[in-house]
């Protein structure tokens, strides 16, 4: 019997001729001497494999789907509403607690009974967020070990919101490396973690999350800010209406930025509905206008009681984008100029009928253009690579001298923490290089947004869409006037509307040819099925040990401060016990500017120590021990006040409190050592 051949295609002499012709016309693996029944058979079985294969991964995707919305919504509700005040401490001017207010219980609730107090009372929306966040981490690696991601059949990883993501985890790999050439890179490190949490968790957003839960992820969120505004305007009518309410984000301007892109979407939302039904005569969807219209007033009261100026940018900027995204492309050229127009004309309203630009609050306005001019010329000093990730708020300062005697009013605090601009900030801290990998990202987000606007999509889903791209534009706007990405409670809820933008862009992406199709799964077996979902279970593993960590922070933190309230003026154990847990914060947290506020706290309990000691070795002159430990003391106190005043030159004065320092122990060793004494004095 003859060998058959290896050529699939080949014809052999003793076939039969009609399945020599099936094999020389298939082409698509028929065997010779196969008969059609055979070669169909086999065909439909791969097919029926192939499909119950992709079904079984379609059905965990969307079960994957269904818990990371539930997770989401989550991480939103606790960001948004939980608090955690210090005792017995209340804002100035409060109004005090009716006996039978519903408010009360309410942030008792919200407060978790005031279990984990902290010293500015909204910290817990950050342990919150980076504790839910690695929950996101393991299901990422889920996602990714499931079906690598993304269906064979889609192009996702080549669609240009895919380059942005690219581009902005470079932007946090380059935040990590500056912590070679930074000079401290604890705080470099830490605010790498930080940007990481935010990034990562609007990954997981964007390669969880299906294209079907997307609009109940939107609303979920608008009805989370519409309970944060609720709590908001009810707390400033009962509890303190003398003040711009921050309840319960913290921040004014950051609870404004936090509820703008609610407002956006249900505005958005109610018009189109409107709109479509007096251009298209479409039907009515009467659950989205009336979800949408009874969203809305909340969200707009709370922004007028807030009355953030950025916000109001930030929200004239995402309805810009809103039309312009909206509109045809002959007429983006016109609306554009119309809205120049329309901010020169509000310019020139504002400054002619009210006499104010700056909305009575100048000193604020004054300070905003300080910093940015800050930024500038620390960026001046390395535009390339930056200071370091963490670095406006050790050099600032040092800019701010003659700015400070010239105009106090304008500075409320001693410590500048940021450039109220964060790309001003970024551009400082990280140099060109980071700058245009973060702004790249941004701008490449957008332009995937502007191409999945434009595919087929219903028209409530593009409203929807639309509300979208308005809130995150809204949001970035913002923080060109404001530091809400860098303060607890802002950036969960940014991250998850780019991650939702994201997620969005990756369900409308172009489907993939049949060549590429076929071997889709052999290619991204290893990077988008094993490899993705290690580095997403590393993730998850150095998140959770970030997060417990700065958890412990915090915890050390709010120890001692209390500490040092409760301390008395000659208590050396509060003021070393104080210092412990200061010292451990400070090696625990991730914010730099929470690290500098503990070290700098530390300095000043190696102070008080030493005074304390000092006292008591001048008051016994002949006790040789307490001589030996107030010299120790001195000597510990002023090193690390020029350790502090190496690190960030203004924080403190601790120039000064090393001369004092100096001083005694001058003063400590004349009786022994003239000449020392002498070189101390």
């Amino acid at each position: 019997m003859p060998a058959r051949s290896t050529n699939f295609f080949e014809l052999e002499p003793n076939a039969s001729p009609i399945a020599n012709v099936y094999a020389q016309d298939a082409g698509d693996g028929a065997e010779p001497g196969e008969c059609f029944m055979e070669h169909d058979l086999r065909k439909t079985m791969r097919q029926l494999t192939s499909a119950s294969t992709g079904a079984s991964e379609s059905l965990w995707r969307s079960r994957l789907s269904h818990v990371a919305l539930v997770l989401i919504l989550t991480t939103l509700a606790a960001n948004c509403l939980l608090i955690s005040p210090p005792p017995l401490e209340g804002y100035s001017g409060a109004i005090e607690w009716s006996s039978g207010s519903l408010l009360r219980p309410l942030l008792e609730i919200l407060s978790l009974g005031g279990v984990f107090p902290t010293a500015r009372g909204v910290e817990i929306k950050q342990i919150a967020f980076h504790f839910l966040a690695v929950g996101g981490f393991g299901l990422l690696a889920a996602r990714a070990l499931i079906s690598g991601l993304i269906p064979p059949a889609r192009r996702a990883g080549k669609g240009v919101w895919a380059a942005g993501q690219a581009c902005l985890i470079m932007w946090v790999l380059i935040s990590a490396a500056s912590a070679w050439w930074s000079g401290e890179p604890r705080l470099s490190l830490g605010q790498a973690a930080l940007f990481g949490a935010g990034l990562g968790w609007a990954l997981f957003i964007g390669w969880t999350i299906e294209g079907r839960d997307v609009p109940r992820l939107l609303w979920g969120y608008v009805w989370i800010a519409v309970a944060t505004a609720g709590v908001c305007v009810w707390y400033y009518y009962e509890r303190n209406p003398y003040h711009r309410p921050g309840m319960p984000i913290g921040n004014p301007s950051t609870l404004a930025a936090a509820v703008l892109p609610a407002g956006l979407i249900a505005f958005v939302t109610l018009i189109g509905g409107v709109w479509d039904r007096i251009r298209r005569r479409a039907p009515l969807q009467w659950a989205t206008l009336w979800g949408s219209a009874l969203a809305l007033p909340l969200p707009i009261l709370c922004l007028r009681l807030a009355d953030s100026r950025g916000a109001y940018v930030g929200g004239l900027a995402g309805v810009a984008a809103i039309l312009f995204l909206a509109a045809r492309t002959r007429l983006r050229r016109f609306m554009f100029w119309a809205v120049m127009v329309s901010i020169a004309v509000a310019g020139w309203y504002f400054s002619t009928a009210t006499q104010d630009v700056a909305m009575a609050r100048g000193a604020t306005v004054r300070f905003r253009l300080y910093t940015w001019r800050y930024a500038a010329e620390l960026w001046s000093h390395r535009p390339i690579s930056g200071l370091g990730a963490g670095s406006f708020a050790r050099f600032a300062g040092a800019l701010s001298i003659r700015d400070r005697m010239l105009d106090p009013a304008a500075f409320a605090g001693e410590v500048i923490a940021h450039a109220h601009n964060e790309l001003f900030e970024v551009l400082a801290e990280i140099g060109l290089i980071g700058g245009v990998t973060y702004v790249a990202g941004l701008l490449a987000t957008l332009a995937a947004a502007g191409v999945m606007l434009r595919s087929n999509l219903s028209r409530s889903r593009r409203w929807l869409l639309l509300g979208l791209v308005g809130g995150v534009v809204a949001v970035l706007v913002d923080s060109l006037f404001g530091v809400g990405l860098r303060l607890p409670g802002l950036p969960p809820v940014f991250y998850a509307l780019l991650g939702t933008l994201w997620a969005a862009c990756r369900a409308t992406s172009r489907l993939q040819s049949a060549d590429l199709r076929a071997h889709a799964a052999m290619r991204g077996t290893l990077l988008r099925r094993y490899g993705v979902s290690v580095l997403a279970a590393t993730a998850a593993i150095v998140g959770g040990w970030l997060a417990a960590r700065n958890a412990a922070g915090l915890a050390d933190e709010m120890r001692a401060i209390t500490t040092l309230a409760a301390a008395g003026q000659d208590d050396p154990t509060a003021y070393s016990q104080a210092r412990a847990a200061t010292l451990r914060a400070a090696g625990l947290l991730l914010d730099p500017v929470r690290v500098l506020l503990a070290r700098e706290r530390a300095v000043r309990c190696d102070f008080e120590l030493a005074r304390i000691a000092w006292e008591r070795a001048r008051s016994a002159e002949r006790d040789a021990a307490a001589r030996d430990a107030a010299l120790r003391q001195c000597r510990r106190a002023y090193e690390s006040a020029w350790a502090m005043n190496r690190a960030a030159p203004t924080i403190g004065r601790m120039p000064a409190a090393a001369a004092r320092c100096a001083e005694w122990i001058g003063a400590l060793l004349r009786p022994t050592d003239p000449t020392a004494a002498r070189d101390w004095g």
